[in-house]
């Protein structure tokens, strides 16, 4: 019995342990059902506040768009508990604007499009006034447009005063009495046109037996003579312009560099020079093996009797300098074909022995790599020509170019894409600069003309073709001691326009020439008054001597009496030029008055000329009423700056 109650009572406690665990489950389970529903109901709540917010955030930024409010490319706002991030996003004339509302853990967000309509117009002035007008004072701004019933001034020691905007007097702007939109060409206001010549090397008697050639970053590379120091000189141009240069002494070694030097530009962009060694009376090369020269190699390259004297220097497609030149003590033609790159290896050839042959040579390689040399017969006065069959020149060609007159101080050479050659040269009997076109590979068939016969004319010739394949040739007036450039507009330059370049004292001694990528001359020279080595870059193909062009002016006359409003000006700007005023001056004799013929006045405004061609207004301070009978001149006036200038196109 006592055994049966235990196990009676054992079974109860755990009936009843078993009905607690069950209830506390189902309030567990009840429980957990609650809060979750009381979670969701705040996430929907969140939810919606954040929807509201970002709601709020668009219709914001629709407003403040709208009513021209401040408001930047993204806004915080504060809703209730939320918070409203709006983001402005502006493409042409759409703004897409999109809000971003969050509150807790909600975030909603909302996005719409506002096209802002490009037919409506808003005037924003700075400031309006009435028929009395406004009087600015010195360095005055008005940050806005002005209308105004008066006229606008400003007293004559007024300065620095400025209007950034439009200027609308009396009545607002008039229509247009006439115009021309059709741009035909660029012209430069504010800064230097035409040519630029500069002063080189002015270092004590410097310049002479110049030799020039272009480097890849197409700025000039010259090798000379420095007479005062009897050293030969090389100069890298830093700028297009040789404005900024680096000059080093090359050869010091005694008297080097008379009587000629001759450079060429190796494919590494290093420069190869020939010269005289008149110490020694040797033919010298120079391999340079850095930009400027100050590393280089320096070859003797003949150095039997007396030789190299007005040597002429190509580079064959081996990248081996090959020379011409002449002995002295022989009275020959010689060439050497180098054989490595520093010429320590070589073929030297005799090529003309007859008679006192080889002064004033200039070389071209044909396509075939081999040479072709012009050259002048002292013997006879003679202009000749050899058409190299070889490499080493052992076998050739020989013609007597022109035979007629005294013909010698010096030649040029170059070589058609026919491989024909084209001679400049000096008729010494006549004082004419000379050109012979040969017709044929070995020049026995050829045209002649005299191209300048007006002066002593003709020295130190240099020669290219132009991109329409006519020469271009520069020289020496020796009646007006000046740089001549013959422009030929044929083949055989009987029709052709001649350009004085530089007429500073005796100058052009010693020209020779390149041209540019282009297609306009790059000449040196020497000027025979100071001794000084000098470069100018042209700027158009009739080499237009430079000069600073500071105001650009246009003439008219209205086609009826009418008050002037403004003038519209299609203009670009290079750099960052200052404002410029603009004036509206009476005719005197067909150009501009002084200043008391100054009718009106404007300023224009730099900063809304832009880096493309655009149309730019300039109001004026006052709008009197033209005259229909009478010429005025609309006058720019710049300053001069080469690299901050207005482009206007006219």
């Amino acid at each position: 019995m006592k055994q049966n109650i235990n196990e009676k009572g054992f079974a109860a406690i755990v009936a009843v342990i078993s009905v607690l665990t069950l209830g506390l489950i189902f309030s567990s389970a009840f429980l957990f059902t609650t809060m979750s529903g009381a979670k969701t109901l705040r996430n929907e709540a969140d939810s919606t506040q954040s929807y509201y917010a970002s709601e709020a955030g668009i219709e914001d930024a629709i407003y403040r768009i709208k009513n021209g409010k401040s408001i930047g490319s993204q806004t915080v706002l504060t809703v209730g508990s939320a918070i409203a991030t709006t983001t402005i996003a502006t493409v042409g004339q759409t703004k897409t604007i999109t809000a971003e509302g969050t509150l807790a853990q909600a975030m909603r967000k909302v996005q719409t499009e506002l096209e802002l309509s490009a037919e409506e117009a808003d005037f924003y002035y700075g400031v309006q006034i009435g028929a009395g007008g406004l009087e600015m004072k010195q360095n005055s701004v008005i940050n806005g447009s002005i209308y105004s019933d008066g006229s606008l001034g400003c007293p004559s020691s007024c300065t620095g005063a400025k209007i950034n905007g439009d200027a609308w007097v009396a009545g607002g702007v008039g229509g247009v009495d006439q115009s021309s939109t059709v741009q035909s060409a660029a012209l430069f206001v504010g800064t230097t046109a035409g040519s630029v010549s500069s002063s080189v090397d002015t270092a004590g008697d410097v310049g002479a037996y110049d030799s020039l050639a272009l480097g890849t970053d197409g700025f000039a590379r010259i090798s000379y003579y420095d007479g005062s120091n009897r050293d030969l000189k090389f100069v890298r141009c830093t700028n297009a312009d040789c404005s900024t240069k680096n000059i080093t002494s090359v050869d010091t070694t005694g008297d080097m560099g008379w009587r000629y030097t001759s450079l060429a530009m190796g494919a590494d962009g290093f420069a190869r020079i020939s010269y005289y060694n008149n110490t020694n009376g040797d033919l010298k090369f120079i391999q340079c093996t850095n930009a400027d020269c100050s590393a280089k190699n320096i070859t003797s390259i003949e150095t039997t009797n007396d030789v190299g004297q007005f040597s002429s220097l190509a580079l064959g497609a081996d990248g081996f300098a090959r020379i011409s030149y002449y002995s002295i003590s022989a009275g020959d033609l010689k060439f050497v074909q180098c054989t490595n790159a520093d010429c320590s290896t070589k073929n030297i050839t005799s090529v003309d022995t007859g008679g006192d042959v080889g002064k004033y040579t200039a070389l071209a390689l044909g396509a075939d790599g081999f040479a072709r040399i012009s050259y002048i017969d002292e013997t006879n006065d003679d202009l000749k020509f050899v058409q190299c069959t070889n490499a080493a020149c052992s076998t050739k060609n020989i013609a007597s170019v022109d035979t007629g007159g005294s013909l010698n101080q010096n030649t040029a050479l170059v070589l058609d894409a026919g491989d024909l050659a084209h001679i400049s040269y000096y008729d010494n009997t006549n004082g004419d600069l000379k050109f012979g076109q040969c017709t044929n590979a070995a020049c026995s068939t050829k045209n002649i003309t005299s191209v300048d016969t007006s002066d002593d004319v003709g020295k130190y010739s240099a020669i290219k073709l132009g991109a329409d394949t006519f020469p271009r040739i520069s020289y020496y007036d020796g009646g007006g001691g000046s740089v001549e450039l013959a422009r030929c507009t044929n083949a055989g330059c009987t029709a052709k326009t001649i350009s004085t370049v530089d007429t500073t004292n005796d100058t052009g001694h010693y020209t020779s020439l390149a041209l540019g990528a282009d297609g306009f001359a790059r000449i040196s020279y020497y000027n025979n008054t100071n001794g000084d080595l000098l470069f100018v870059r042209c700027a158009d193909d009739a080499c237009t001597p430079g000069g600073v062009q500071a105001d650009a002016a246009q003439s008219f006359q209205p086609s009826a009496d009418s008050p002037i409003t403004k003038v519209s000006l299609y203009l670009k700007k290079v750099g960052s030029p200052p404002d410029a005023t603009m004036r509206i001056i009476d005719d005197v004799s067909g150009a501009p008055g002084s200043a008391g013929d100054v009718v009106t006045t404007g300023t224009m405004n730099a900063s809304s000329v832009g880096t493309t061609y655009a149309w730019i207004d300039v109001g004026f301070s006052t709008n009197p009423t033209l005259n229909n009978t009478q010429t005025y001149w609309i006058v720019l006036d710049g300053g001069n700056d080469a690299s901050n200038y207005c482009v206007c196109g006219y």
